[in-house]
């Protein structure tokens, strides 16, 4: 179980590194998505195409661009 950030706080903790929780989750998320696809269902928790556009730095990237046009 991982404590709360209040918890963390009172501990004197003032910096997680959170690396193998998010790809534990990441993980998860995968797996869950798999699962559906083989059950023949369409996954539920996608991410917009914005949001990975701007995940993967398209969105910034386009913008720039347009100052060079």
């Amino acid at each position: 179980l991982i404590p709360s950030n209040a918890t963390l706080d009172q501990m004197g903790i003032k910096f997680v590194c959170w690396a193998v929780t998010l790809l534990s989750l990441s993980i998860r998320a995968m797996s869950d998505g798999l699962r559906q696809l083989k059950d023949g269902t369409h996954p539920d928790r996608l991410a917009t195409w914005g949001e990975i556009n701007d995940v993967v730095g398209m969105t910034a990237y386009l913008a720039e661009e347009k100052r060079y046009r």
